[in-house]
């Protein structure tokens, strides 16, 4: 008997290892077949339109997921990231002009914003700026990033679309020094 309670011992704590590890284990398996990334409200904008209502869509925090290039009298700023329904979202946003300061859409288009959504079936849904507002707060080379806010309306590329509007625009996106 005294051999016995050893040999017991030791098969608890094996089942229960086991059983730790496989609990382990099952929570590190991607259900959806998607990686799960990290997003952030410093690259982040509200939606409302079309399937959305006061839709967060959030960056990614990865800063090799996003890019501004100032250069040529131009400013091209580029993140992609998540909405609520975890579609992916990529968005663009393009300036004739390399200062901060206030951009509206003119007669003279001194901005353009576009994105694309990419559901998880279906099309993807792209939309251009009909009318909005960047402001660029720092593109200084110094600081190595480049911050702003923006908001407008957006019409879809595709009749099966509606318009959609953008509130509470940020970014916050690093540029090559």
């Amino acid at each position: 008997m005294k051999r016995l309670v050893p040999f017991a011992c030791i098969v608890v704590l094996c089942i229960l290892s086991l059983a730790a590890c496989s609990s382990e284990d099952a929570s590190l398996v991607e259900t959806d077949n998607r990686p799960t990334i990290p997003t952030s409200a410093s690259n982040a904008f509200t939606v409302n339109g079309d399937i959305y209502v006061n839709a967060a869509f959030r960056g990614y925090t990865a800063d090799s997921l996003s890019s501004a290039t100032v250069a040529d009298g131009a400013t091209s700023i580029t993140w992609s990231g998540l909405t609520p329904n975890s579609e992916e979202f990529a968005i663009s946003i393009n300036l004739r002009d390399t200062v901060e300061g206030e951009y509206r859409t003119d007669e003279r288009q001194r901005i353009a914003i576009s994105m694309t959504i990419r559901p998880r079936t279906g099309n993807d849904r792209s939309y251009i700026l009909a009318d909005g507002i960047v402001v660029i707060e720092d593109i200084s080379r110094m600081a190595g990033r480049v911050t702003g806010s923006f908001s407008g309306t957006m019409q879809p590329l595709g009749p099966l679309y509606q318009p959609i509007s953008i509130s509470a625009g940020t970014f916050n996106i690093r540029r090559p020094r």
